[in-house]
């Protein structure tokens, strides 16, 4: 997937698992729900919104804004 450009997408409900996504960038991207593993998710590229979802499914972190 290194050569994929997600650019102002839709990933909602997304089955990743397994999936290196080191260097890919969803910051412009939208989901709600994602299905991800840690080792997937290491080096991606994501905006505060998402980093605030992968900190609440990964570490159970309640951030306050």
């Amino acid at each position: 997937m290194k050569k994929t450009i997600f650019d102002n997408c839709e990933l909602n409900k997304m089955n990743l698992l397994g999936t290196e996504l080191k260097g890919i960038d969803f910051s412009s991207c939208r989901f709600e729900s994602i299905d991800i593993d840690e080792f997937s998710a290491k080096g991606l590229k994501v905006n505060s919104d998402q980093a605030n979802f992968f900190a609440r499914y990964f570490l159970g972190l309640v951030i306050k804004y």
